[in-house]
């Protein structure tokens, strides 16, 4: 929530997370325009009878959680992705299903590692810079 909020005020120093939580579920539940809120990789269980607390009241938006733990369905419509094909997880892994074998056969190595889901093979360009 400390990088919605930083994103809804730039200039704001949140040393609060209570405080930072708060902040986004007034300004979203405000809001009559959509907004999509996304807690991404939520795999822990532990974590999931209190994500709640971070949700928004009014609903004029869409809440979207990315997880590999099944008693999530709890919260809401679910929708589980299947596994993908050799050939998919190669193309979205490399960007190609051709190439160097040992190239092939590391990639390979990493779709089965990594289960051959789709969320956990794509690559990202995300920055740890929002903390």
């Amino acid at each position: 929530m400390k990088i919605a909020a930083k994103q809804l005020l730039p200039d704001r120093v949140f040393d609060d997370p209570e405080a930072a939580v708060t902040l986004v579920k007034d300004v979203l539940s405000s809001w009559n325009n959509r907004w999509l809120l996304v807690f991404d990789n939520l795999d822990n269980p532990d974590d999931l009878p209190g994500i709640v607390n971070f949700f928004p009241a009014d609903h004029h938006g869409s809440i979207l959680i990315t997880n590999r733990y099944a008693g999530s369905r709890e919260l809401g419509q679910s929708i589980e992705l299947d596994r993908m094909e050799k050939e998919e997880g190669l193309q979205l892994l490399l960007r190609t299903t051709e190439g160097d074998t040992d190239e092939i056969d590391a990639a390979e190595e990493i779709l089965s590692l990594l289960g051959d889901l789709p969320l956990a093979i794509e690559p990202t360009s995300r920055s740890d810079n929002f903390g």
